[in-house]
This record gives structure tokens, sequence and C-alpha cells, in this order.
């Protein structure tokens, strides 16, 4: 009962209501002085790195896919975006931060799933803090297991994303303008689930923890991403962004 009122408290009054209302205030507010700046809604600014790739990039509006899109407004990657008319396709497999994209970004499609490079039936922990959920059972050893209630685990089949776009995304939309991913840990299977041939986003950010510069060859999501013609742009806090050649 607690755990539910804390969730609605946070999730639809604090994040869904007072933050979008403080942040076109903030701005209303540097705009009417004439200062220049610019206010990010994402964990570590990754909205406004994204903002001015795409803006150097020429795109101005488009379509974005965000897998772990998490809350559709507090930490999130492609809120801004939405507020500037982009529209696109958000996936988690919280049903409960789905349900609140239905209510605050009814415009996009929102979508309850979980995403791997096969299907197959997985349990999916669901963390007392939401950004931390996962499939990866060795993530939740690094994180703590007491993180991770047995009352939240839910089992689900997953989809690849290949899948899912085909299903969404039609013939004419087929140029992704951003491809956002954070799964916590289970990235690079999401990574390898979409057909990068047949859809060639123009920006991918993704997690990647064990990300090094020194050893940047040998690591997995740089190898297939500049094999497959990406070039990496920055590397910020914990993500990735690879640039489309």
């Amino acid at each position: 009962m607690f755990r539910n009122l804390y969730s609605f408290y946070s999730n639809t009054i604090i994040k869904g209501i007072i933050l979008p209302f403080y942040y076109r205030l903030l701005r209303a507010s540097f705009k009417m002085f004439g200062v220049f700046a610019k206010v990010s809604l994402s964990q570590a600014s990754e909205d406004l790195i994204i903002d001015l790739i795409l803006k150097n990039g020429k795109r101005s509006k488009g379509i974005f896919i965000d897998v772990g899109c998490n809350h559709p407004i507090g930490y999130n990657n492609t809120y801004l975006l939405y507020l500037r008319g982009w529209r696109g396709i958000n996936i988690d497999g919280n049903e409960k931060l789905i349900e609140l994209y239905s209510k605050f970004r009814n415009a996009d499609t929102n979508l309850n799933y979980l995403i791997s490079n096969k299907e197959e039936e997985v349990v999916f922990n669901i963390s007392r803090h939401d950004m931390i959920s996962t499939i990866e059972s060795s993530h939740m050893d690094t994180l703590g297991e007491e993180n991770f209630p047995e009352s939240q685990r839910v089992k689900m089949t997953t989809r690849t994303l290949n899948a899912v776009l085909n299903q969404y995304i039609t013939k004419s939309d087929t140029q992704i303008d951003l491809l956002c991913i954070d799964v916590e840990g289970h990235d690079f299977e999401v990574l390898t689930s979409i057909d990068l041939d047949q859809y060639q986003p123009y920006l991918i950010v993704i997690e990647m923890l064990d990300f090094s510069f020194n050893e940047c060859l040998n690591h997995r999501v740089y190898k297939l991403l500049t094999e497959k013609g990406y070039t990496l742009s920055h590397f910020v806090f914990c993500n990735g962004y690879f640039v489309k050649n």
C-alpha cells in the first residue's frame, strides 16, 4: 500500500505534473530575461547532447525509438523532442510506467514489451528504483538483490526489436532518426535484435557501462557499430553516442 502511494506521488504528481510545469516556467523565465540557457530532464544531460547532434545533422523533426524508456518525463531522453513535435515508440517492461506514457505522452506509441535478441520467456526483475529494473541476474548481483523484491518479479516473453519495428513502423517511416537503448546490462542483446542494414538509425545512444577508451576496439558494441558504418561521436557518463557515417 505504502509503495503504491509513494509510486503515485513520485511518478505522477512530482515527475508527471510538477516537473514539466517547473521546466516550462524555467525556460519561459530564461527567454523573458534574455538568458541563453538550456534545461535538461535527462539523468546526465543526454537530451541536450542528443539535441546538439540532431541539429548538427539538420534533423529538426523526426522519429525516435526508446528501449528501456522508463518514466515519460523525469530522467527521460526524448521528452524534449516530444515537446518539439517529434514522435516515436517507447518500450519498457514495466507496465505501470507504460501506463504513465499513455497518460502524459499519448501521441507516441507506447509498448509494454521486453526486448532481446531472441523470443523466450524470462523473469523481469522490477526494482524499487524503477531505473535499474533488469532481466540480467548478474546486474542484480552487482546492484544488490535487496533492491529487487520477489513480489515484483514477473514472467514475460521477450520480442526482438526488429519484430516490433516491422509491426509498428510503416515503410515510409523506415528512416529512424534516434534509437536509445538503456536496459541495465542487456543493451548489446537489444542492439543485435535490430537489422541495422534495414533501419539504419541516424543516431544511436546506448548505455555502455563497461566501456573504456583504452580498449574500445575490443568492446562488442563499439566493434559492431563501427563495422555497420557508425562513428562514436561522444561518450558521456556511461552512454555512447554513435552517428551514422
